[in-house]
């Protein structure tokens, strides 16, 4: 190619959610690392759109440029991800009719999956160059509609500016952070038991604010006690003044990991196949710090003395390492195929 590669990154990015607001921040990055001359935009199709990271603000897109077929085929390709975007429906994925117009090569990148939704967007899914899931739950549902998907691991998981500086291990668990999300009639308890147990200086961290609170996430909790991260800035500002995390958010556990805060990922349960914050953990060597909603410890001492005794930051910042090269690497090697 005699001049720069231009790609496209199409993205939940506008949301409000951290976990999908850093993902073209990140992408990008890593881009940068891998093809240091590539020109790279970004579109997010988000109802309500507010604004996310981006290196080049004037790279990114309005939402229209995707039913904008002459446009689209001017990029040598288009990335779509990462995060959950075949877990819940994001327009136009669902389209049958919009990969058999979309002439450059796709990459579905990092994608997490859900069976219903996965199925209405098979299109997509054979058509594209190359998928991949983040998680392996996610790639087992893809594989349903062809056979060569990998696992790749999230790029906010692999992307490095994310990562604390080297700090001698917490003495003392003094303030704990607690990262819901939309609950269940069922899964009220923790978050109940744990709103009651805070402490002055502890305190919820949502990272979906509009949200969570709207879907009731919030509700045990007093309005002094919630720091509602609307960017990955003020998120990883929360969870660096807190010393332990309780989180029923996937990107809440990957933050605290990255950030070196001890941490818990609550799991709706351990019955059947493995959620993406299962999976991390097991990325992480750290699967004995998975708690299920309704089961012990579900108290604020006992996850203390937990977080306290059980986690391992050696093994961590290696697998974090590990799977950092793994995703630069193998995001290379898709470019490289593709030509």
């Amino acid at each position: 190619m005699t001049r720069p590669a231009k790609i496209l990154l199409i993205g939940a990015y506008a949301n409000g959610n951290i976990g999908d607001l850093h993902q073209a921040s990140s992408l990008a990055h890593h881009l940068s690392a891998i093809l240091p001359e590539a020109v790279v935009h970004a579109t997010s199709n988000s109802v309500a759109a507010k604004p996310y990271d981006f290196p080049r603000p004037d790279h990114v897109l309005p939402p229209s440029i995707l039913r904008d077929y002459d446009r689209l085929s001017e990029y040598d390709a288009v990335i779509v991800g990462g995060g959950g975007l075949l877990a819940a429906i994001h327009r136009p994925l669902n389209s049958p009719n919009w990969p058999l117009h979309v002439t450059p090569p796709i990459i579905l990148l990092s994608m997490g999956a859900s069976a219903e939704v996965a199925q209405r967007c098979q299109t997509l899914i054979r058509r594209a160059a190359v998928v991949t899931g983040r998680d392996e739950q996610s790639c087992a549902v893809l594989r349903r509609f062809r056979d060569d998907v990998e696992l790749i691991p999230d790029p906010i998981l692999a992307d490095e500016r994310l990562d604390a500086p080297a700090r001698a291990p917490r003495d003392e668990l003094a303030r704990l952070g607690v990262i819901p999300r939309k609950p269940a009639p069922e899964h009220h308890e923790i978050f109940r038991r744990l709103a009651a147990e805070m402490k002055s200086r502890d305190r919820a961290i949502t990272l979906f604010p509009a949200t969570d609170a709207a879907s009731g996430a919030l509700q045990h909790f007093q309005d002094g006690q919630v720091v509602a991260a609307r960017t990955i800035a003020e998120c990883v500002q929360a969870i660096d003044r807190v010393t332990g995390v309780v989180s029923a958010r996937y990107h809440g556990c990957i933050l605290a990991a990255k950030r070196r805060a001890p941490s818990i990922g609550v799991v709706t349960g351990f019955e059947g196949p493995a959620t993406k914050i299962h999976e991390f953990y097991r990325q992480i060597a750290h699967e004995h710090l998975l708690v299920d909603f309704n089961s012990a410890p579900t108290n604020r001492n006992a996850i203390v003395r937990r977080l306290r005794e059980e986690v391992d930051f050696g093994v961590i910042e290696s697998r974090l390492s590990g799977l950092a090269a793994e995703f630069r690497r193998r995001l290379a090697g898709i470019l490289q195929s593709l030509g």
